[in-house]
C-alpha cells in the first residue's frame, strides 16, 4: 500500500497543464503584437511560481508600466493564485473531454487588478507573499492531521527553504525529503488519531471552498470514504449517507487531480496519496452537464465569496 502511495504521489507531482498565455488586448502599448507565451504549468504548483516572472519578461516591453501586480484570467474569470494550478484548471476548463481543448488559454493583465476576487501579493516579482501563503496553508493542514502545527514549526530554516524551492522548481525528491517530517508522529495516541481531522478542501464552480471538519474514522472505527465526506459537507446535494452520496454523484463530476474520483476510497488513503504540497486534498465538483453560463456564475460567486475564502462544514 505504501508503495502505491509513493507511486501515485510521484505521478500527480509530474502532472502538467499545457498553457498558452496572451497579453490582454486593451493593455497592448506597442504597434508590434507580442508572440503568445507557451508554458507547461505544473498541476501541483502555483501561478506566481510557474508563470509570473515569465510573463514579466515576455510581455513587459509591450504592456503598460506595472506599479501593481500581474494577474491572470481564464474564460473571463480572474484566477486565484492561492489555489494550485491543477485545481484552477479543473475548476475553469470545460468538464467535457470534447470541449476541453489544450493548450489552456490564459490572459495576462498588467493593470485593473480585481481585488474583490483575487488576493493581492501573488503578482509581484517578489515571491514573499506566495511563500507566506503556502506556509500558512501547510500549517493549517498539519494542524488538522496532527492536532498541532509543531511538525511545521520544528522545520529548520534550511528545510523550509528546500520545501519552498522544491515547489517553485518542481524538485520532487527534495519535496519528499522534507514532507516526511510533516507526517503524524508514530507516538500519536489512538485517541488523538481519532480526534485528528482530514485535510480536505472541496471546490465548486470557482466559488468558496468548503473545508469539512471530519475525522478519517466513523464513530464505530470504520474508515470514512470520500462519499461520506461529501454527504456530510454537502447534505443538500449528496444526501445524508454514503449510499445517497454515491447515487447523487451520478449527476456530478467529482475530480481529484483531473481524474474522476473513486467515491468508495478511504479518505485517509486519498489524502496520503493525492494531497497537494500544501497538505490538503483538493476535490473539485461540477454538475455533469455544465452550461455556458458557468464561468459568469463562477465569477459572481467568487467575487461574493472574497479573494481567498473557505467555509468549514461538519457532520
Amino acid at each position: 500500500m505504501e508503495a502505491d502511495v509513493g507511486r501515485i504521489q510521484r505521478a500527480v507531482w509530474e502532472g502538467r497543464v499545457p498553457a498558452v498565455i496572451t497579453l490582454a488586448r486593451d493593455e497592448l502599448t506597442t504597434l508590434e503584437q507580442p508572440r503568445e507565451l507557451y508554458l507547461m504549468l505544473p498541476r501541483q504548483g502555483y501561478l506566481p511560481y510557474a508563470a509570473t516572472r515569465e510573463v514579466y519578461d515576455h510581455f513587459g516591453a509591450h504592456a503598460p508600466p506595472c506599479p501593481g501586480e500581474v494577474w491572470f484570467e481564464a474564460s473571463g474569470v480572474p484566477l486565484r493564485w492561492t489555489v494550485p494550478i491543477g485545481v484552477l484548471f479543473d475548476l475553469h476548463a470545460p468538464t467535457s473531454a470534447a470541449e476541453r481543448l489544450l493548450p489552456w488559454r490564459l490572459v495576462a493583465h498588467f493593470s485593473n487588478f480585481p481585488a474583490a476576487a483575487v488576493l493581492r501579493g501573488g503578482g509581484a516579482r517578489d515571491m514573499t507573499a506566495v511563500a507566506a501563503h503556502y506556509m500558512n496553508a501547510l500549517k493549517q493542514s498539519t494542524y488538522l492531521r496532527c492536532g498541532s502545527t509543531q511538525p511545521v514549526m520544528s522545520l529548520s530554516t534550511d528545510a523550509q527553504r528546500t520545501l519552498q524551492r522544491s515547489i517553485e522548481a518542481g524538485r520532487y525528491a527534495d519535496y519528499v525529503a522534507v514532507q516526511a517530517q510533516l507526517s503524524p508522529p508514530q507516538s500519536m495516541t489512538n485517541e488523538r488519531r481519532r480526534k485528528a481531522r482530514v485535510a480536505v478542501r472541496i471546490h465548486r464552480d470557482a466559488g468558496a471552498w468548503l473545508q469539512p471538519a471530519l475525522s478519517a474514522l466513523h464513530d464505530d472505527g470504520h474508515a470514512r470514504s470520500l462519499a461520506s465526506v461529501l454527504s456530510c459537507a454537502l447534505p443538500g446535494e449528496f444526501g445524508g449517507c454514503e449510499a445517497e452520496a454515491e447515487a447523487e454523484a451520478a449527476t456530478r463530476t467529482v475530480l481529484i487531480h483531473g481524474v474522476p474520483a473513486p467515491l468508495r476510497a478511504p479518505i485517509d488513503w486519498l489524502c496520503a496519496a493525492c494531497a497537494h504540497p500544501d497538505g490538503f486534498l483538493h476535490v473539485v465538483l461540477h454538475a455533469r452537464a455544465p452550461t455556458a453560463a458557468r464561468a459568469a456564475g463562477g465569477a459572481a460567486a467568487q467575487g461574493a465569496a472574497g479573494p481567498d475564502h473557505g467555509v468549514e462544514a461538519g457532520c
